[in-house]
């Protein structure tokens, strides 16, 4: 599984590059789950609904905010993987906006956590390094929990060997190594580290 998450996560991660260098043509791999690919923690709605108990006077009353709240569910859902195949198929202004509008809509989402990093991205394809860092700072900060957070270091650490921060890049890259042991953002960023000598 990990390995199978750690391959989908350097193929996308591939393609960001390609974004990145504004290579034309690119096509997205056809029917990927954006949730499958990023290797989420994004529970399954419907498990985190409390059971709905059968209560005689209540029974007629309980379906109403059940509905409510898949509905808004649905809604964000749809809103993050809108946003997402925008990134993917290289509609970087378009990504930024949607991200940024579900972040305003619904800063603690389900679907928060994801749609912080990939707004960095969009940001990092757009060669907007301010608004990278932060949208990647973001993830660290307010979503600590979240599987992105080594994703984002990682990429923090990218922006500063892109910068020529040799230095800090390093402390991003090692962070990684060391917070996160055995993942595929550990072994990235313990690649990249092997090449921090030869910036200057």
């Amino acid at each position: 599984m990990k390995k199978s998450q750690g391959t989908m996560y350097s193929d996308f991660d591939g393609r960001m590059q390609s974004l990145e260098k504004k290579a034309e043509g690119v096509k997205p791999a056809a029917a990927e789950n954006p949730q499958a690919q990023e290797g989420s923690v994004v529970s399954d709605a419907k498990t985190a609904e409390p059971p709905v108990e059968a209560v005689p006077d209540a029974k007629q009353q309980a379906p109403a905010p059940k509905q409510d709240v898949v509905k808004a569910a649905g809604d964000e859902k749809q809103q993050y993987q809108q946003a997402y195949e925008a990134l993917r198929n290289g509609h970087t202004a378009q990504a930024i906006a949607e991200f940024n509008a579900l972040l305003g809509k619904n800063p603690k989402g389900e679907y928060a956590n994801n749609a912080q990093y990939w707004l960095g991205e969009a940001y990092r394809v757009n060669q907007d390094i301010e608004s990278a860092r932060k949208a990647f700072n973001s993830v660290i900060e307010n979503y600590p929990g979240s599987s992105k957070v080594p994703d984002a270091l990682l990429k923090l650490g990218y922006i500063e060997v892109e910068q020529k921060n040799a230095a800090k890049a390093r402390e991003y890259l090692t962070r990684v190594t060391t917070d996160f042991p055995g993942s595929t953002a550990a072994r990235l960023a313990a690649k990249k580290i092997l090449l921090l000598d030869d910036i200057k």
